[in-house]
């Protein structure tokens, strides 16, 4: 007379609490949609830093400084790009969606306190973080 069951009989039943009635494109969907929501969590944990420093600059810099708006554009935005690109480099490595951030941030600031030519501005920074991400990855690389 057998009371017990085998351990491989009962690691392959499903209890009833456990039946999943949702179709597999679903599941695999709702899998990648958490996985994304992870992503995105922690792009924007690592990002979080560089994202207040670039606010604090492009919006409130030319409110606090407004005589200078020039100077802040050639000289006080390409370092800051520089030298938090190169920063952020030489933590996470090269990734490529840093770029976008003193973009996306500089844009409507440039809308509002600077004027129309300033989106050219936007390009330089954008370059200028580039090469400052490389420089940052490379050292990165070299110091391991």
């Amino acid at each position: 007379m057998q009371t017990t069951r085998s351990i491989t009989h009962i690691r392959t039943e499903t209890a009833p609490h456990t039946i999943r009635t949702e179709s597999r494109s679903a599941r695999s969907t709702a899998r990648s949609t958490s996985l994304y929501r992870h992503l995105a969590g922690r792009i924007l944990r690592r990002l979080r830093f560089q994202l207040a420093f670039y606010v604090f600059a492009f919006y409130l810099l030319p409110v606090m400084l407004p005589s200078s708006g020039m100077l802040l554009l050639t000289l006080v935005y390409p370092a800051l790009c520089f030298v938090l690109s190169t920063l952020y480099g030489m933590r996470y490595g090269f990734i490529s969606h840093y770029l976008a951030v003193p973009i996306i941030v500089f844009l409507p600031a440039s809308l509002l306190a600077f004027k129309a030519y300033s989106f050219l501005y936007a390009l330089c920074y954008l370059l200028i973080s580039c090469i400052a991400l490389t420089f940052g990855a490379l050292y990165r690389q070299m110091s391991k």
